[in-house]
Order: C-alpha cells, then structure tokens, then sequence
C-alpha cells in the first residue's frame, strides 16, 4: 500500500513541476517573442517548401546552388525554432501561409534570368525583413531563449544577404535592392 502511495505522490509531483514548468516558460515570453516565432518559422517553411521549385525553375547554376544553401540552413534554423518554441509553449502553424505561395506563383511567371532577379529580390528583401525581425526581437523580446535564437540566427541571414548580393552580381540586371 505505502508503495502505490508513493508512486501516485511521484506521478503527481511529476505533473505539478511539469505544469509549473510550461507555466514558467508562458510567463516569459510576451507577444513580440510569439510573433518572432511564429514569422521566422513560417518564413523558414517558406524557404523549406519552395526551394525545389527555385531550383528546378532557376536559369543560372550560382541561384540554383544558393538555393540549396538556403534550404538547408532554413531546415537548420527551423529545428532550433521549434525547439524554443516548446521550450516557451509556442505553438507553430504547420504551413508557411498563402503570401508566400502566391509570390512563388507571381515569380514564377518569368523563365530564365528574368526569374533568377526575381527571385533574388524577393530573398534580398524577406532577409532584410528577418534582419529587422531580428533586431526588434532583441530590443522588444522578453524571453531570453527567444532572444538568443535571435541574435545566433543573425550571422546566418546576414551571410544569406552577403550571398545574395554575390550571385546577384552575376546576373544580368540583379539590380538587388538594399545594395
């Protein structure tokens, strides 16, 4: 009898601190840490679920490359994402969202370099925005978890930017903008 009594007083410290737990992570986070979630994570699905389309449809092997990079360091940067995301009781959305397919359909319109500029621009200005999403997460963030997602994310988008502009370089009036 003394041993079931124990192992219910276990369970039930087990569950309390696990509840205290999630409890403690809401408690540090604010609205701006869910929006950086939330974006960044969309954001990088974006990336995740586009890339091969990019890479099938890009004229020039340096964007069809660069886009390889990107996927895999989007993938690489989505994991952490979700990872601090359970970590602070965030819950993501499952799908990128329909912006980004319908600009995926808007660039893929054009064929050749017309589709390679267009898709430089458009990665030229989402890393410029995740740069001034980073950058207000750590301003504006409460969670500390949160914020060094942030601040070890940034080296990444701007060498994704430094990429950009490199490839854009190569293409035939990139003209890439922020540069």
């Amino acid at each position: 009898m003394l041993s079931r009594v124990a192992v219910v007083l276990g369970v039930s410290a087990v569950v309390v601190c696990g509840t205290v737990g999630v409890a403690a992570a809401r408690e540090g986070v604010n609205q701006q840490d869910r929006t950086f979630l939330i974006e960044t994570h969309q954001a990088n699905l974006d990336m995740i679920e586009h890339g091969p389309t990019v890479e099938r449809t890009a004229s020039a092997p340096a964007v069809r490359d660069l886009v390889k990079r990107l996927v895999s360091d989007h993938t690489a940067l989505d994991e952490d994402v979700k990872r601090v995301a359970r970590q602070v009781a965030v819950t993501l959305p499952g799908t990128a969202g329909a912006a980004g397919a319908a600009e995926m359909r808007r660039m893929a319109r054009n064929t050749g370099a017309a589709f390679d500029r267009a898709w430089l621009a458009h990665e030229a200005d989402h890393h410029h925005r995740l740069l001034r999403s980073i950058a207000q997460e750590l301003r504006e963030g409460s969670s500390i978890e949160v914020k060094r997602l942030a601040a070890e994310a940034r080296p990444a988008v701007r060498a994704h930017l430094a990429l950009l502009g490199q490839v854009g370089g190569r293409i035939p009036d990139a003209g890439m903008p922020g540069h």
